[in-house]
């Protein structure tokens, strides 16, 4: 056997372990993705030793394989995150909108998942519902309303939502940043506002109307039976309490909207995303008077360290031909056909993600694009195709998402616990609805833009 062969076979099997490890929950994703990580730099060096073969550089490792504008970016997300919610920016948000529903349970769900789609395109999925879903649970304990239907629509209308921008989910960002943004292939701010929002707000609109059939009527017999005292006492509540300090709060809601400004203005002067995310992060650390090792101290650095394994096994695997004979598995399955072709790659990402994480899943194909592309197919219909069935596999089972576990969490702490079979049920109706609108959108963009 050469060494080539066994390079291929040994990083396959790590890859392969590693994501068993990451889907069957036998242990924390991130320590499985280091030990997968580590595992591939072992063999490369041991390998080197024994046969001279050399399947990447400490310079390719630390300059080419993990990307470090990625993860830069996803720091920096973290950071914009972290304040903006430290501020009570979003929790104020949340109480006016509730305000506005005047107590009625049908509104407060309308306008909670309205809510959660315009947070998830902003900031992402689960830090958009951690915010909607905390006072979720507020008012539906107040009200003595069931919390599950709420909650459950959330977290689907935030999945769902994740398509809308390149911010708005972590495998957005990943591709994107892989690309560098390239605006031919509509990877930038702008070009996820073109593509990617009214496909979100689609999904959404799907999802409400799938939600009314399934829980419409229990609501609205809730609705029937709210206390007029609970209502009252809901109404009263004051936004300004969730606020620690007014100064801070105009000057995240400025920084926000001056974030976004400048995501889509960067596009047009050639400025790296990463450039504009960092900046951001630092201003945003420096006008929130919260000292800098306190916001450290509360973001998420497993989600950044996970990305160092994931990208070292992946990009192991490129280097040996590994992602090659993938890429051309996948062709040869299409058998040349571009509709078939975006079937197999909308409906394969979005199975392989509801059973483990998307952002393992985007970052095996995000190599695999490029080899498929170059047997004839149009490469911005696959990288579109990657992902919209990345993000809306998370649906598809409790832990297709971080906030589908978040979810399940806050319901059993409420006694509202939903079992696995029940949320796939629930999952699988918005998840083929929703793969279904996907592929037929592929196709109408095929149709508009001549992929």
């Amino acid at each position: 056997m050469s060494d080539n062969v066994t390079a291929v076979i040994v990083i396959a099997i790590i890859l392969i372990g590693t994501y068993i490890l990451i889907s069957t929950e036998k242990m924390n994703k991130t320590l499985a993705a280091l030990l997968g990580g580590i595992g591939v730099i072992l063999f490369v060096k041991v390998t080197f030793l024994t046969t001279g073969l050399e399947i990447f550089t400490d310079a390719e490792l630390f300059g080419e394989i993990i990307d470090w504008r990625t993860i830069t970016i996803v720091v920096s997300v973290l950071v914009i995150v972290e304040v903006s919610r430290t501020s009570g920016l979003f929790d104020w948000i949340t109480i006016k909108i509730i305000k506005l529903t005047e107590g009625e349970p049908t509104k407060i769900f309308l306008y909670m998942n309205l809510l959660t789609f315009g947070l998830a395109a902003l900031l992402g999925a689960a830090p958009a519902f951690i915010i909607v879903g905390a006072l979720t649970l507020v008012v539906t304990r107040n009200m003595q309303l069931d919390p599950q239907p709420f909650i459950i629509s959330e977290i689907m209308v935030a999945n769902s939502a994740g398509v809308s921008t390149v911010i708005s989910s972590f495998v957005n960002i990943l591709i994107a940043a892989r690309y560098q943004l390239a605006p031919e292939h509509f990877l930038t701010y702008e070009g996820f506002i073109a593509l990617g929002l009214p496909i979100g707000a689609l999904l959404v609109i799907t999802n409400l109307l799938l939600f009314k059939l399934l829980y419409g009527k229990k609501i609205q017999e809730e609705a029937a039976n709210a206390s007029v005292d609970l209502k009252s006492a809901l109404l009263s509540l004051d936004e300004w309490q969730v606020v620690r300090s007014r100064p801070v709060f105009y000057r995240s809601a400025v920084l926000l909207i001056g974030t976004i400004a400048g995501f889509v203005v960067a596009s047009f002067i050639n400025i790296p995303f990463y450039v504009v995310a960092l900046t951001s992060a630092i201003l945003f650390i420096f006008f929130s008077g919260i000292r800098i090792e306190v916001i450290l101290r509360k973001l998420d650095w497993e989600m950044a360290i996970f990305f160092v394994g994931i990208f070292i096994i992946v990009g192991g695997a490129h280097k040996v031909g590994l992602l090659d004979l993938f890429a051309e598995s996948i062709g040869a399955a299409a058998g040349g056909n571009k509709y078939v072709l975006w079937v197999i790659i909308i409906w394969l990402s979005a199975l392989l993600s509801g059973f483990m994480d998307n952002i393992s899943v985007a970052a095996v194909l995000v190599f695999v694009i490029p080899n498929i592309a170059a047997i004839g197919f149009n490469e911005t219909s696959i990288i579109w195709a990657t992902i919209l069935g990345a993000n809306l596999g998370a649906n598809l089972t409790p832990i297709g998402g971080v906030a589908n576990i978040v979810a399940i969490s806050l319901l059993e702490k409420e006694d509202a616990h939903i079992s696995w079979l029940n949320f796939i049920k629930l999952g699988g109706i918005i998840t083929l609805a929703n793969l279904a609108v996907a592929t037929g959108y592929i196709i109408l963009l095929s149709a508009v833009l001549g992929w």
